[in-house]
């Protein structure tokens, strides 16, 4: 039987990843049209990137208790109250507009509440996917996770789009609705709760997953590029929507271009397991932040969607060799009592820069106007690529390895052990 098979086979996976893949399609109907929204509603690029970005704070800020509560407490349970309280929240948007009471507040309320859900829902999932997949399947479910994503992220803008277009209340409402089928999805997946255990002094406390990270400086090189390129990353979508706004292009081509990410991802996701293992690390950091210099140089020069969108493309093949390295070092080398904590320490090393990105976008955007935007992106992932050439010199041949080695660093003496973040 092929791994495919394998994975096909386990019930209790295949209803895990239908919840995760109806959610995550929602949610890209109203990505693309957030900023679309605010802009109908008479305000300004800053205030549309300020909605995103207060997404992404929220869900930086309660990411560490997330974990802790993840590992604390019935993941499938977390899950759906989650999706319960992002059903409620994002479903007071078509209910305002009914009335006409919509207003630019209440999507920063929206928001908050969807990034505290997100933030708990995240690390829950994680650690049940670890409980579904058995150990020689993991890396195979991660490399179809990002194909699934990679997928949804093509096929959602263009819908989101084209469902603005028909009517802008439809995206919100279909979002709404996918976090209530995701929660009946998720009523009838059988996972028996596993007990945290007994943590030793070093493994206590919410910041347990950043001290196990922080003691492999191999890991802690890569995140720290990660989140630089996620600080970029985010900033992509407001740029781009205000971008080709301000040059009269209609929401569904504006969704058009913004579906190009999820063909490059699509792409990348078909060779992501085989790439990540021969690139490694630090080759995969030095192709990615070369690409995206590039890439945002070249949008710079000419900033029309016939150029976004074949650079887009070309961009986002890294994304999900990114994810399964990711993935692989959270959900591969974490002790089980420690994977909510590992996992959101993880993601609070790489996307807490990228709660910058939205607003660092809307403030270029309206102070120096498009082309000076991505030039700004521009200049940070050539930092970011520079800052990978130089850790990497001093020790290439330790750099260059499987994530697996990389993670494996041994654990420091117990003189170095009180050196902590």
């Amino acid at each position: 039987m092929t791994t495919t098979q394998n994975l096909r086979s386990n019930r209790r996976y295949v209803r895990y990843r239908t919840a995760r893949a109806v959610s995550m399609l929602g949610s890209q109907f109203s990505w693309v049209t957030y900023p679309l929204l605010v802009l109908s509603l008479g305000g300004t690029p800053s205030r549309a990137g300020a909605v995103a970005s207060c997404a992404l704070v929220t869900r930086a800020v309660f990411r560490l208790p997330g974990g802790y509560i993840a590992d604390r407490f019935d993941r499938r349970l977390l899950m759906l109250g989650s999706d319960a309280v992002s059903f409620v929240a994002v479903g007071t948007i078509p209910l305002a507009a009914a009335f006409h009471l919509i207003a630019y507040p209440q999507l920063l309320v929206v928001a908050t509440l969807e990034g505290v859900a997100i933030a708990i829902f995240g690390p829950s999932a994680t650690g049940i996917l670890r409980d579904l997949v058995p150990a020689d399947l993991l890396k195979p479910a991660l490399g179809q996770s990002q194909a699934f994503n990679a997928v949804i992220t093509l096929a959602g803008p263009i819908l989101g789009g084209v469902l603005y277009g028909l009517n802008r209340m439809l995206p919100f409402t279909l979002d709404a609705f996918s976090y209530g089928m995701s929660a009946v999805l998720l009523l009838g997946l059988a996972v028996a709760r596993k007990l945290p255990e007994q943590d030793a002094n070093s493994d206590s406390g919410v910041l347990a997953g950043l001290r196990w990270l922080w003691h492999r400086p191999g890991v802690m090189r890569v995140l720290i590029f990660i989140g630089t390129t996620n600080l970029v990353g985010s900033a992509i979508a407001v740029t781009v929507v205000v971008g080709l706004h301000e040059r009269g292009a209609p929401p569904t081509a504006i969704g058009v271009v913004m579906a190009c990410s999820g063909a490059g991802s699509v792409l990348g996701a078909i060779f992501a397991a085989r790439l990540e293992e021969r690139l490694g690390p630090a080759r995969l950091c030095l192709a990615m932040g070369s690409l995206w210099s590039l890439g945002f140089a070249s949008i710079a020069a000419s900033p029309s969607g016939w150029v976004i969108g074949p650079v887009l493309v070309l961009l986002f093949l890294c994304v999900p060799v990114a994810g399964v390295m990711l993935g692989t070092l959270a959900l591969g080398e974490a002790p089980h009592h420690l994977l909510g904590r590992v996992s959101t320490a993880e993601q609070v090393v790489t996307t807490t820069p990228g709660t910058a990105g939205p607003l660092l976008a809307g403030a270029c955007l309206q102070s120096f106007g498009v082309v000076s935007t991505w030039l700004v992106l521009t200049c940070l992932c050539v930092l970011a690529t520079t800052f990978v050439v130089i850790s990497a010199l001093p020790r290439h041949r330790r750099s260059i390895g499987s994530p697996a080695r990389v993670a494996a660093d041994p654990l420091p003496s117990e003189s170095e052990k009180g050196r902590v973040p």
